[in-house]
């Protein structure tokens, strides 16, 4: 303190300190001091920008820039190569959590729904995570209409068994080309935040193509499209097909108000049918697509459950038919109870013409043709740990 306040130089303070060992403590020369002072900025600015560049533990960043002679750009792909080891290593974890996104045609004929997983809850508020969720969504929208172009796609039966749908749902394979930038994110994304992230799956699904919509709903939404479950219902209009977009301007300005009120109506009720989806959580389109050994499996659950009760078998051959009764009803979305007015089946709404929904005037005449509904983490095993216990065995307890 005596010495700081001593009116000398610095020269002189340190022939002076010499004396008393303190030579070590005193900064370094002025003419030092500039130079020294440049190259820590330098080195906190290449830092500071590798951080924000690459969202990696300032641990990694400080290392790779000194191992690469701290060039930014050489650290940066130094840091990519280490992230993509981390994410393999990280690959045999298991991942349960996430988000599921939705994506959109702009007519809104067709949508996407995909499932990204990660192993914590936390990582799924992660805008970089958002992005990766939507750009999966998105990119499972294109794979789909060019795999429904490239190939015949057998449909099957609208409720009713009265047609086949001409555009089903497809599950968009995980390897196609398509999906390759959004698995490239998905392990960049790994390596920033140390857990295994992974696109689980993707599923696309169109209306019929003589006129239709697909609506979309995501429930527990930290942003648009994005949700811990959602739902694509697909509606289509036979009688009374919806213009194209591209096709609107070709038509009087009255007709294209006409349409688009239609059209917006639709939308919403469409919407509606997938929420109903989500909720309701249905396992089939109708009772005419269940697939025989799925109701054969079933039955067989129902009947053992019944007979032992110790009725006759014919008593528990009723009981057998009427509980199958009930599980159909509760499977397939055409033939459940309508969230919105549990006095109707989702079939019976649909057919009415959506009076409740579309305003007078409006002809709609629906027909639903097919969904999808995804849950984060349905059929993932997670194994249950006890906390407790982990804690006793890391203090040796």
């Amino acid at each position: 303190r005596l010495l700081a306040r001593t009116p000398c130089t610095m020269h002189a303070l340190r022939a002076a300190a010499r004396g008393v060992g303190l030579a070590a403590r005193l900064p370094p020369s002025p003419q030092w001091r500039p130079l020294a002072a440049a190259a820590g900025l330098d080195k906190m600015a290449a830092i500071k920008a590798l951080r924000e560049r690459s969202g990696a533990p300032v641990t990694d960043v400080k290392k790779c820039l000194e191992e690469s002679g701290w060039d930014v750009d050489e650290a940066f792909d130094g840091l990519r190569k280490r992230g993509l080891a981390a994410a393999a290593k990280k690959g045999g974890r298991v991942a349960a959590e996430g988000l599921v996104g939705v994506a959109t045609s702009e007519d809104g004929d067709s949508g996407a729904v995909v499932e990204v997983n990660a192993e914590t809850d936390f990582v799924a508020l992660n805008p970089k995570f958002h992005e990766l969720v939507l750009a999966a969504a998105k990119a499972a929208l294109g794979a789909g209409r060019e795999l429904e172009s490239g190939r015949k796609i057998a449909g099957y039966p609208t409720p009713g068994g009265t047609g086949a749908t001409k555009r089903p749902i497809i599950e968009v394979p995980l390897e196609c080309p398509q999906m390759a930038e959004a698995h490239a994110m998905a392990q960049e994304l790994a390596g920033e935040v140390r857990e295994n992230i992974r696109v689980r799956r993707a599923f696309w699904l169109a209306a019929p193509e003589e006129g239709g919509l697909v609506g979309a709903y995501v429930h527990t939404s930290p942003a648009p499209g994005l949700g811990r479950m959602a739902s694509l219902v697909a509606l289509g209009n036979p009688s009374f097909p919806f213009e194209r977009e591209q096709n609107l301007r070709k038509i009087k300005r009255a007709e294209r108000r006409r349409e688009k009120e239609r059209r917006s109506e639709a939308s919403k009720f469409a919407r509606n049918l997938a929420m109903h989806a989500v909720a309701a959580r249905p396992l089939y389109l109708c009772p005419e697509v269940v697939p025989p050994e799925d109701e054969e499996k079933e039955r067989a659950i129902l009947t053992e459950q019944a007979a032992e009760s110790g009725k006759p078998p014919d008593i528990v051959e009723k009981i057998v038919a009427g509980r199958l009764k009930n599980w159909i009803a509760d499977t397939c979305l055409s033939v459940q109870k309508y969230v919105q007015d549990d006095k109707k089946t989702v079939e019976a709404v649909v057919k009415e013409g959506v009076k409740a929904v579309v305003k007078e005037g409006v002809d709609c005449n629906f027909e639903l043709t097919g969904f999808v509904r995804l849950q984060v983490g349905e059929g993932i095993e997670v194994e249950e740990k006890d906390f407790a216990a982990e804690v006793r065995a890391t203090a040796g307890l």
